[in-house]
């Protein structure tokens, strides 16, 4: 199986459609297999404007498995997952309403919308005036808690892309003390091993990284060409997006996700209890509609 994903990725580097892929195989808690493949940029590509390093402008750096890629969406459960350690706490209740901890975010008859809401995409509230990375934290925040709701909490669902988890990260805050992207890096990767992971990670180990060539560039590729990302300038990897900037190895991913599966341990190390994973991965929504999908 694994030469027929090597084939399909090569032949997608061939026609143009991705630089390359890191691929990462686990059974049991041990990784079995790991493929790097085509290169972290291209000759055409530079990792964002935001960027000074010539490096990518120049040359085809190759693919390793040690190099530092976006997770997007797939960093959505770390968010979720700082949350429900809260919860385990006895720090939070799923059925809390966001406005109790963060008052203003009441405007506009949101005062209904829970935690449970925020983290099952049924807030109603999938738009809001802020521009990532240009904003500041508060500033996005502010604009979140102006926004008007689209429809009654929990009558509708529709995939929240960023607004609601830039909540989470805010609760996170407010309750802990501690800035999401530094409790997820003390709370969560690092007791795992995920030394490389951030979400949002400080502009010198932005530079290190890219001075290494360890930084996927990964491009745009709607007009049918590879193109330059935003995505990989400074301001968008430095600051904390909780639901689309977690970054790191894909092998440090797979950690994560084994800890799910192993009902929130890996390898003697806990992060949440094995009821919590089993809620966690429950079912949240029958019958409705996504009104983004």
């Amino acid at each position: 199986m694994l030469l027929t994903v090597q084939s399909l990725i090569e032949q997608g580097i061939g026609d143009g459609l991705h630089l390359g892929a890191q691929v990462c195989v686990s059974r049991g808690g041990e990784n079995i297999e790991e493929l790097a493949i085509g290169s972290v940029s291209g000759p055409s590509l530079r990792s964002g404007p935001a960027s000074s390093d010539a490096t990518y402008s120049g040359q085809a750096l190759p693919m390793t498995a040690d190099a530092i890629a976006l997770w997007m969406s797939s960093g959505k459960p770390v968010t979720a997952v700082a949350i429900l350690r809260l919860v385990e706490q006895g720090e939070i209740e799923l059925d809390d309403k966001v406005a109790h901890y963060l008052p203003t975010f009441a405007a506009h008859g949101k005062q209904s919308i829970t935690i449970r809401h925020l983290l099952t995409h049924t807030a109603g509230i999938r738009t809001a005036r802020f521009n990532f990375p240009q904003d500041d934290w508060d500033t996005i925040i502010a604009g979140i808690c102006d926004a008007q709701p689209e429809w009654d909490a929990g009558e509708q669902g529709g995939y929240h892309a960023q607004t609601t988890w830039f909540l989470l990260g805010e609760l996170v805050r407010l309750i802990d003390g501690r800035t999401i992207d530094r409790y997820v890096r003390e709370e969560i990767f690092l007791p795992l091993g995920m030394q490389d992971s951030w979400l949002g990670m400080p502009p010198g180990k932005y530079h290190d990284y890219e001075q290494a060539g360890k930084l996927f560039a990964m491009p745009i590729t709607g007009s049918g060409a590879m193109t330059s990302n935003e995505k990989m300038g400074v301001a968008w990897n430095t600051r904390p997006r909780p639901g689309g900037n977690c970054m790191g190895p894909i092998r440090e991913l797979v950690m994560f996700y084994e800890m799910l599966l192993g009902g929130g341990e890996r390898r003697g190390v806990r992060i949440l209890q094995p009821q919590t994973v089993a809620q966690m991965t429950h079912r949240q929504r029958a019958d409705m509609h996504d009104h983004t999908f």
